[in-house]
């Protein structure tokens, strides 16, 4: 609280000092502060003083050296550097070194932005150690804006050579992270469904999801399929003959990938007719009146478990071995949004993939790297996969198995709104971390070991 030059004697309000000068430069007061604090290595005589003090580390994920740097950047310094002034002021011993992620799509895709390419094919016309050369610079230039703007603004760093991902300590120290891991016996492949943007032709990391921009609503078309039953399990009540299973597909174009429906094994399932006609289908009871509407009356109930075992007819010709495909029991077949039944296409979906080998089926898996259908495959080969939804949609009311059609909302990842959508795609993921209940005997005390 400063004391104006003309409010009342004794009051207290904001504003400039009586004897402040007025239109100072402030930004060059700055500028004569910093200078000093580098003339006095200021920053480097406080970590002197407190060199043999108990050591602070501050983490942090580095910064993506992929753009210039802007003001959402400013607070975050500001926080950690009074915390490490802080820390240094207690007498801790606060190692300041800068840091800065040179890896990833994120820095890849401007590159290519600027230099007109876009996806795998044009990078590899281009040269990928040209590329490769590209990105470095471009992350250096970047990085170097970062460090700029964070001397600016004050914050504090030490003479110490910069951490960059790219470096080649860097990168040796990872593999020599996982080498010791290995040895640990604590490594294993993961095989499993992740984020694949077709575009890069790569699995998406929680990194690249994980930004404001990688996410976003795609407004698309939602179906309810009927799938006639084929053949009945043991013991199963004859009236389910000719009855057609109803299962909701979110995502159109994952019918092509169909292996198998799930139903919940403890819920309970109704045989319902129409009135006044033999069109049967079955549903989740409690899923009845959302899905069929006041026109439909129970004909007979079933459990999941009763249900399991049954088989049906495919839809699409999707290239899998003709014959009819299984019913198989899911806990993760919920009805609430749904029908109760999960259409399963294991090699887009990591529950159903699992449920699926844990039977010994088949992972059809019909789209290529690209993100397009196998060019063999019957109405959509060779067609983008979220392209193929209209397609699919129109072929199921002309060959009469489409029970319902609604727009849905997805939440799609994405690299950026201009890069394109991604998908859900079983991948080899290479090498990662086992868990504890995977550990074999003293992996853990052979892992602190090995530090």
């Amino acid at each position: 609280m400063r004391q104006v030059a003309d409010a009342p004697a004794g009051q207290r309000v904001p504003g400039r000092l009586a004897d402040e000068p007025t239109g100072r430069d402030l930004a060059a007061v700055e500028r004569e502060v910093l200078g000093w604090w580098a003339r006095a290595g200021v920053p480097d005589r406080s970590l002197a003083r407190t060199a043999d003090g108990p050591p602070w580390l501050c983490y942090e994920n580095p910064p993506a050296a992929s753009g210039m740097p802007g003001m959402h950047h400013l607070p975050g310094l500001a926080i950690r550097d009074m915390y490490q002034r802080l820390k240094v002021m207690q007498g801790f011993h606060v190692p300041r070194r800068r840091g800065w992620n040179c890896h990833g799509l994120q820095v890849e895709v401007p590159v290519e932005n600027e230099l007109g390419l876009s996806g795998r094919a044009d990078i590899e016309a281009y040269g990928p150690e040209r590329f490769a050369a590209r990105c470095r610079e471009s992350a250096l230039r970047h990085a170097d804006a970062m460090s700029a703007l964070s001397t600016r603004m004050g914050y504090w760093a030490g003479n110490d050579a910069a951490c960059r991902t790219m470096d080649a300590g860097f990168v040796e120290s990872v593999w020599w992270s996982l080498r010791r891991i290995f040895d640990a016996g604590l490594l294993a492949r993961a095989d499993q469904v992740g984020p694949y943007c077709p575009r890069c032709q790569t699995p998406l990391s929680a990194h690249d999801i994980g930004r404001p921009d990688a996410r976003g609503p795609v407004h698309g078309t939602a179906v309810i399929a009927r799938f006639r039953l084929a053949s009945l399990p043991e013991g199963a009540s004859p009236r389910l003959r000719g009855a057609d299973l109803l299962a909701l597909a979110a995502a159109p174009w994952t019918l092509a990938a169909n292996a198998a429906i799930a139903v919940h094994p403890h819920q309970t399932y109704a045989l319902a007719r129409r009135a006044g006609q033999d069109d049967q289908v079955i549903v989740a009871e409690s899923q009845l009146g959302e899905v069929l509407g006041e026109d439909w009356r129970i004909a007979a109930r079933v459990t999941g478990s009763e249900l399991a075992g049954a088989t049906y007819h495919p839809l699409l010709d999707d290239g899998a071995p003709a014959g009819p495909r299984p019913v198989i029991e899911g806990y993760f077949a919920a009805a609430r949004g749904g029908t109760g039944l999960t259409h399963v296409a294991p090699a887009y979906d990591e529950q159903g993939r699992a449920a699926c080998l844990a039977r010994g089926l088949g992972i059809p898996d019909p789209i290529g790297p690209d993100g397009r259908f196998d060019p063999g495959l019957p109405l959509i080969g060779g067609v983008f996969f979220a392209d193929a939804d209209q397609i699919l949609v129109g072929t199921l009311s002309d060959r009469g198995v489409l029970f319902a059609a609604s727009t849905r909302e997805h939440d799609y990842p994405a690299l950026s709104r201009a890069v394109g959508l991604a998908h859900p795609h079983h991948r080899d993921h290479g090498p990662a971390a086992c868990g504890k209940p995977a550990d074999p005997p003293g992996a853990r005390r052979r892992l602190s070991a090995a530090r």
